[in-house]
């Protein structure tokens, strides 16, 4: 008798349309995150060096920390330059954040390692963040 039941279920089953969920990459997350932070100004970046040869800066991304590359031509320019001098005067707080304006880029890269990293053109250095102690409770 259970076999009855079973024959009936698969032979209801077998009619049903079957949909293909899309594969969603992580390249896809991390444009998604792109995305939803292009319109964020000015961005948090932090200084945390790596390694291998991915950059040495990340962004915030919502709520997610993503390797960034600043799209700069000239070693001199003026941002990089700010950005880079506070990183190394603070080279015992490796994580402190910095603000900067600029846009994000819709290329995304990959490093040798194979971690995807974004871009950023920043226009303006406007200098660390200073993270806030929680107040004592009574």
């Amino acid at each position: 008798m259970k076999w009855v039941w079973l024959a009936a279920l698969l032979v209801g089953c077998a009619g049903a349309e079957v949909v293909e969920a899309p594969v969603v990459t992580y390249e896809d997350v991390v444009r998604a995150r792109v995305e939803a932070a292009a319109e964020v100004t000015p961005h948090t970046l932090r200084y945390n060096p790596t390694t291998c040869r991915c950059p040495d800066f990340e962004i915030r991304l919502g709520a997610h920390w993503q390797r960034v590359e600043l799209a700069v031509d000239d070693p001199e320019d003026p941002v990089l330059v700010a950005l880079l001098e506070a990183a190394r005067a603070a080279t015992d707080q490796v994580g402190r954040t910095y603000a900067v304006d600029g846009s994000l880029a819709e290329v995304i890269g990959t490093c040798r390692a194979g971690t995807r990293f974004v871009t950023l053109e920043a226009r303006e250095f406007q200098g660390a963040l200073v993270k806030q102690r929680p107040e004592s409770g009574p």
